[in-house]
């Protein structure tokens, strides 16, 4: 350890030596770290897990900017970390990890970073994959529907999966698969519950076959030998007790640039209630190309919540999650007790992460009686202590906080939901990504010259909110994919809640939707908009229809329907009069 020791500093000294001040006074260049120095080999074979741990430790204590750099075309085989994390980052600040191009691959309990309280960091040039994968791929060979099951022959390119049915080890696990149909335009994955796996019975299938119970509900669906099936493996697969592949929470300045993720047990980023800016740039969630594979994270893609950090995501691909691309929200809470116009006690409906309220924030309140927003206040002061607590079982329970408005809020009851408006990521972009996998699209958001074969879900319910706002999408295609059959994108501005009566009454809540240059094939539904334009778009027949309700202000200028300009009222969907009434056609001659 005393010659490593000796190695690095030797390193850091030639590195001063180079990007010394420079002559003008300017802040020193980086120090650069060589991963080798401490004993990081590459070769594809050796555990480098505890080599790249210490170089970690050693960039983390440097007192000037400083780059940990690996070498390229390498495999840094990582079996053994202390802890879970490869790269543990936590409160430090002016700092790069550039993999040179080279792949980590990764055993199925470890995860490559965390970042925490880190300031000015980058993460680049690198590939990530699991060994042993998250998941299996087969072909369905035989279907009982009777006895609800399904025997698959997995793929000679994958190991066998561990028998068994579902586990808690590292974590709950939700236990389900993707069953992979051809689409339109793509793989189409539906979701199923895993109860079982089993050997398949001696039918003459081949040994290389397991027998999955499953809770599938359409097996006219299924065709035996066409039809291809991804299978968690049990250990490894949604072990989400800290479980993101990489974490970015609480952070000021970050920038992701051309990684690859492969394969991840569970979601592959968490974006958690960071600041200032985050890029995410040439990030691929895909997988990996040349091996026949379909599937990539086992949840989400990016799983981004309560950040007050303007947030872009540019040139990105996103393909094969078995949950959402983006996620792209942040977390409800629900009033507890009214004991003011000026003062309610509430408390975060779900506790995967606990959304802080800050003094000065900005804070919306939905009433649950008649679905309308009931106000928004600026936050004075928040009582209580605003960390995840965890009960006796190791579960997190979200405290009871009381919050102070700066203005009245009238008629607000128990039970009406609130977020915070201004840690909602208000600022968010994405530029030039293909994405072939639903999304759900909850804060402020503006698409740009983006592919979005999927299921855009622009829409709020009772756990994750907020309800969308000031929603833009310029210059982009939309198509049908995963996630709905008929619908290509639905902005609707309610809550859904769960003892709720579509009869209820509802009112336009979306503030404003703008929609202009797209090419769009597949349904798209607009409800509950108080400002809604669609300029020069085209919408693909036969597929495309466009549905309308509840809405306040429609402009339509220079859109069509296929071939034909949109002229007419005839040529669309609206479900009530007052949005009939709402809609204005205006073409340009």
């Amino acid at each position: 350890m005393k010659i490593l020791s000796i190695i690095l500093a030797i390193h850091v000294m030639l590195a001063q030596s180079v990007f010394g001040d420079e002559p003008d006074g300017s802040p020193p260049a980086s120090v650069v770290l060589d991963a080798r120095a401490a004993g990081v080999v590459g070769d594809g074979s050796t555990d480098d897990g505890p080599a790249i741990q210490r170089a970690v430790a050693q960039l983390c204590r440097q007192e000037q900017p400083a780059i940990l750099r690996f070498e390229s075309n390498r495999v840094y085989r990582v079996k053994n970390v202390a802890g879970i994390r490869l790269f543990r980052l936590e409160n430090c600040r002016d700092i790069t990890i550039d993999g040179g191009g080279s792949t980590f691959l990764l055993d199925g309990g470890v995860r490559f970073a965390l970042l925490q309280g880190a300031r000015n960091v980058q993460l680049k040039n690198f590939s990530l994959d699991y060994d042993p994968l998250p998941f299996v791929d087969g072909l369905i060979v035989a279907k009982n529907a009777e006895r609800r099951y399904v025997d698959v022959r997995v793929f000679k390119q994958f190991t066998m999966p561990p028998l068994g049915g579902p586990t808690r080890e590292g974590g709950e696990q939700a236990y389900f698969g993707m069953l992979w149909i051809e689409g339109p335009h793509s793989l189409i994955g539906h979701h199923f519950y895993v109860l079982d796996m089993q050997p398949a019975s001696p039918d003459g299938l081949g040994e290389r076959t397991v027998r999955v119970f499953t809770d599938f509900q359409r097996f006219d669906r299924i065709q035996q030998n066409a039809h291809a099936i991804s299978l968690p493996v049990c250990g490894v697969a949604h072990r989400c007790m800290d479980g993101a592949t990489i974490r970015i929470a609480r952070c000021e300045n970050v920038e992701v640039e051309n990684v690859n993720i492969w394969s991840a047990p569970w979601f592959a980023f968490q974006v958690f209630a960071n600041r200032g800016a985050l890029l995410f740039r040439h990030v691929d969630i895909r997988p990996k190309p040349g091996t026949g594979r379909r599937t990539s994270s086992w949840r989400d893609g990016f799983h981004v919540k309560g950040n007050r950090a303007s947030l872009l995501f540019e040139s990105c691909h996103l393909e094969g999650m078995n949950d959402d691309a983006f996620n792209i929200s942040t977390h409800m809470s629900r009033v507890i007790r009214v004991i003011s116009p000026t003062e309610v006690q509430v408390r975060q409906v779900y506790p995967l992460e606990l959304v802080p309220f800050e003094t000065g924030d900005d804070v919306t309140f939905y009433s649950v009686s008649d679905g309308r927003i009931a106000g928004t206040a600026e936050l004075r002061q928040c009582d209580g202590v605003q960390r995840t607590e965890y009960l006796d079982d190791g579960r997190p329970h979200a405290p009871l906080l009381t919050l102070h408005l700066a203005t009245a809020i009238d008629g607000l009851r128990p039970g009406d939901r609130l977020w915070n408006v201004t840690s909602a990521n208000p600022n968010t972009v994405l530029r030039d990504c293909t994405v072939y996998n639903s999304c759900r699209f909850q804060s402020p958001l503006t698409i740009e010259q983006c592919q979005l074969t999927a299921f855009c879900w622009f829409h709020s319910e009772n756990v994750e909110g907020p309800i969308p706002s000031c929603v833009v999408i310029k210059d982009s295609v939309l198509r049908l994919g995963r996630g709905n059959p008929l619908l290509a994108a639905s902005l609707d501005g309610s809550i859904a809640m769960p003892n709720r009566s579509p009869d209820d009454p509802s009112h336009a809540t979306i503030g404003h939707v703008l929609l202009q240059g797209n090419t769009i094939d597949g349904q798209v539904r607009f409800a509950r908009i108080k400002q809604l334009e669609l300029h020069n778009n085209r919408f693909l027949a036969p597929r495309s229809e466009l549905h309308f309700a509840d809405c306040e202000d429609v402009l339509l200028q220079d859109n069509h329907l296929d071939s034909r300009r949109i002229v007419d009222l005839k040529q669309l969907s609206i479900e009530d009069a007052a949005t009939r009434a709402a809609v204005r056609i205006s073409n340009k001659r």
